[in-house]
């Protein structure tokens, strides 16, 4: 039996210490989270972990769209290569379209006004969206970024990745509508 494709968008921040994932649609956030690979030693476990993650979340949502935050050239390590070249072959394999955008590409996408400086910025700026995101920030506005933040950087990227997705596919929708209406004399 083949099931319809969802509606909903899998955003991820991929790592060699923490994967970041978020699932959401046009109605609002419905997942995310973070997994931590830090507990192991070896490459091919972490790969293993991270695999096992993105086949249990692709096969349970089956999403209509992979949005990818690009590592940086500085983090384009072997894992990161790997990780990414199995989330390609993972998209391929379930017939879903699968995008790339950079954290630079986020920043510039999500605000309505400005421009954001930094991903605490950002990640104010989806708190500001979703509550539910609150207890994931630190409650001091420190200049200084502390484990606790770094830890949840990629849940939030994730979550702007998808955003980003969503806002571009939307004002693509607008535009072709707009082409296609009728003009007057």
């Amino acid at each position: 039996m083949d099931r319809e494709k969802s509606t909903q968008i899998l955003g991820l921040a991929p790592g060699r210490r923490v994967v970041g994932f978020s699932v959401l649609d046009e109605t609002g956030l419905k997942s995310f989270g973070v997994k931590s690979l830090r507990r192991y030693k070896d490459d091919s476990q972490k790969l293993l972990m991270a695999n096992r993650l993105l086949c249990s979340i692709m096969n349970s949502i089956r999403p209509r769209a992979v949005v990818v935050l690009k590592p940086a050239p500085q983090k384009a390590t072997n894992f990161n290569l790997q990780l990414v070249s199995f989330i390609k072959g993972l998209a391929n394999s379930r017939y879903c379209p699968l995008y790339f955008l950079t954290i630079k590409q986020v920043k510039t996408i999500m605000p309505e006004n400005t421009r954001l400086k930094n991903q605490r910025q950002l990640s104010q700026l989806l708190k500001s969206r979703y509550p539910e995101l609150e207890y994931y920030l630190p409650d001091t506005t420190s200049r200084v970024v502390k484990d606790r933040e770094k830890y949840y950087q990629p849940l939030f990227a994730a979550i702007g990745v998808s955003l980003s997705y969503l806002k571009l596919a939307k004002n693509e929708d607008n535009q072709n509508n707009t082409e296609n209406q009728p003009t007057g004399l």
